[in-house]
């Protein structure tokens, strides 16, 4: 079975999943997909090269610090996990 939903999960797995646990798992993905974890301040985030906290509150720290020529970037880079929720 492909795991081609956020978190490496499959079809089963992601609607066993609460829709709040689906948000912060596409929004992890996110995180990780446009590289926050590397300007985080949680230590955890930058060893692991992913979101390992709180996502919604890293991810919208940092978009919301973006331009909005790389804000425009960045949505088409996540326009595949868009799908998914969050």
């Amino acid at each position: 079975m492909k795991k081609k939903y956020p978190g490496r999960r499959t079809l089963a797995e992601w609607q066993a999943m609460s829709v709040g646990d689906r948000n912060l798992a596409v929004t992890k993905a996110q995180s990780a997909l446009l590289g926050f974890w590397s300007e985080c301040a949680n230590k955890r985030c930058r060893r692991a090269r992913s979101c390992m906290g709180y996502s919604f509150t890293c991810y919208h720290h940092w978009r919301d610090r973006q331009t909005p020529a790389k804000r425009k970037r960045a949505d088409a880079r996540c326009a595949h996990l868009q799908r998914f929720g969050a």
